[in-house]
């Protein structure tokens, strides 16, 4: 059998850091997403805008800067993952890979696409034993492909929907909308300033354990649940 070229091989995060030490990543990247490329365009255009979103404060996109090489294979990801992946593309994980049964989806990028997302999902079905999170602000395309083909998410995904402005909840609208298609937001993440904090009594929930540790974000619940993080 012809050996895999490493162009077409998914590459899989098994050294990530901070409170993301321990979990497995699989991720595109938000160079090469255009959603994140539209954004701060956008941003760019309204500054007005941009203190109060999210995107403007992307660490994803401030380690970019590094140069790492990691980010030569999340550019090469976001190709892969946006396009048809077969079965065999689809990587079999172990829990060597990161010392954990805990996968997390868009560690520095977005979902680029419907395919990305059905992909995303392809790869959590076939890795039963294992727990992912899919972060998300496009909760859009989830609803859309949830609708039209009646495909959700494998019951080992957790769903956690993004807030793209600071302090701001995603709106209880855009949920009902998701379950009215049978795809549950188990988390609503949302960022905080520490002025924000201050002046509203802000229960922050998220950022004193390491996620391994917590797993608020990779386990089910029967309502959505609010995580929030101080803006670092």
């Amino acid at each position: 059998m012809k050996k895999k070229s490493e162009d077409t091989k998914l590459f899989v995060s098994t050294r990530l850091t901070a409170k993301l030490e321990g979990v497995t990543g699989i991720t595109t990247s938000c160079r090469k997403c255009k959603f994140c490329r539209v954004q701060w365009k956008f941003l760019e255009e309204h500054p007005e805008l941009a203190e109060s979103h999210i995107c403007s404060h992307c660490y994803a996109y401030r380690t970019a800067e590094n140069g790492r090489n990691c980010w030569d294979h999340y550019d090469r990801n976001t190709v892969i993952l946006a396009g048809t992946m077969h079965r065999s593309d689809l990587p079999n994980l172990t829990y060597t890979n990161a010392g954990s049964p805990f996968v997390r989806f868009n560690t520095h990028g977005e979902i680029p696409n419907e395919k990305c997302l059905i992909n995303f999902y392809r790869i959590a079905r076939r890795n039963p034993n294992f727990r992912f999170a899919l972060w998300t602000k496009r909760w859009g395309l989830l609803y859309n492909l949830a609708k039209r083909s009646g495909i959700r998410p494998p019951r080992n995904l957790t769903i956690v929907i993004s807030s793209p402005l600071l302090g701001v909840d995603v709106s209880r609208k855009s949920l009902d909308m998701l379950e009215s298609v049978g795809v549950h937001p188990d988390v609503v993440f949302t960022v905080h300033t520490k002025e924000d904090i201050e002046q509203n009594n802000v229960q922050i929930n998220c950022g004193k354990r390491k996620c391994v540790e917590c797993r608020k974000c990779y386990r089910h619940h029967s309502k959505t649940i609010y995580v929030r993080e101080e803006l670092k």
